[in-house]
């Protein structure tokens, strides 16, 4: 799969989880002011102070982590009957049934007496996600078959949830910082292809591309992580910066898109989704610089107007405000 088949598979893949890394579920802590007061009263949870605020066991958080694993308990029993060849709907729904029992029963059980943040259910969850990811990667590299391939998988995403479990708990992330770490990893993940395969056009077999993508995302979950301990920001703003940099790269594969037309090859078009993505991603975190202050946060207004051009051969976007 050369040209432009890889530039449409992984142009997609960009989109859809980097959109979809920037939305994820998570409650938001309570202001400074809120926190301050909580503080005052005693109400501060014992392990849940955030640089922000408080970040305190809710719910919500609660019901977002057992919503995720028993996700999670689907897949695993939809991999276990894909190992073992399920044959027919009976052991198809058997397995399925009892996956996602597993995985709801298991994750109520585990939490009942487990004061739940938003920072530990979105660690529990990418946790598993990022196991099934990097195992996925690393068997594709290593060109296994499907059954040792399913199996690690399955391994993996147990051992990631122990792991995402581990950092809570030694580091205290919070809901902010892990979105931020998954948005970075997922752009690194995807930034390797496009720049390797799209702007310097080499040809690589799946080993060495899967190897490079794998690597891309730890060493980009590890840098935004640096950068999330650094510079603390909530949920909301984290997920507006990822969804800067999601406009940003459309923008920046559509504008050479109506500049060149058909053009336009790979390389052109995979470095332009790369620059606009760096551009949205650095402009709303700009804008969003004072979002996790309350005090000093004023509204402000904002017009986004689209418009066809006076020949009518394209559309014209504009966005004005204060900031």
């Amino acid at each position: 799969m050369h040209g432009w088949s890889r530039f449409f598979v992984f142009a997609a893949l960009f989109v859809i989880i980097s959109g979809a890394a920037s939305t994820a579920f998570g409650d938001e802590a309570p202001s400074q002011q809120e926190a301050d007061q909580q503080i005052a009263t005693g109400e501060q949870a014992d392990r849940s102070y955030d640089r922000l605020g408080v970040e305190e066991p809710t719910t919500r958080a609660r019901a977002g982590l057992v919503a995720g694993q028993t996700f999670h308990g689907f897949v695993l029993g939809m991999q276990a009957c894909i190992m073992v060849e399920c044959d027919g709907p009976r052991a198809w729904t058997s397995a399925l049934t009892l996956g996602t029992g597993a995985g709801l029963g298991g994750s109520l059980l585990a939490t009942q007496q487990q004061q739940v943040t938003p920072g530990m259910a979105r660690a529990v969850n990418h946790g598993a996600l990022w196991g099934g990811v990097l195992s996925f990667l690393g068997a594709s590299a290593l060109e296994l078959e499907v059954g040792p391939a399913v199996g690690t998988m399955m391994a993996s995403q147990l051992f990631g949830v122990a792991a995402g479990y581990s950092l809570w708990e030694l580091l205290g992330p919070t809901s902010g910082d892990v979105l931020l770490t998954t948005l970075g990893a997922v752009t690194a993940m995807f930034y390797y292809p496009m720049i390797t395969e799209g702007v310097l056009d080499l040809r690589q077999d799946d080993g060495p591309l899967f190897t490079g993508m794998a690597l891309s995302a730890v060493a980009g979950g590890v840098g935004t992580a640096f950068v999330a301990r650094q510079f603390p920001m909530s949920t909301g703003r984290v997920s507006l910066i990822g969804a800067g940099g999601l406009l940003g790269g459309l923008a920046g594969i559509a504008v050479p898109v109506m500049i060149a037309g058909d053009q336009l090859g790979p390389e052109g078009a995979m470095a332009g989704i790369i620059v606009g993505n760096l551009a949205g991603y650095v402009t709303a975190g700009y804008l969003t610089r004072d979002w996790d202050d309350e005090e000093e946060f004023q509204p402000r207004s904002v017009g986004v107007t689209v418009e066809p051009t006076p020949e009518f051969d394209g559309m014209v976007g504009s966005v004005t405000g204060r900031w």
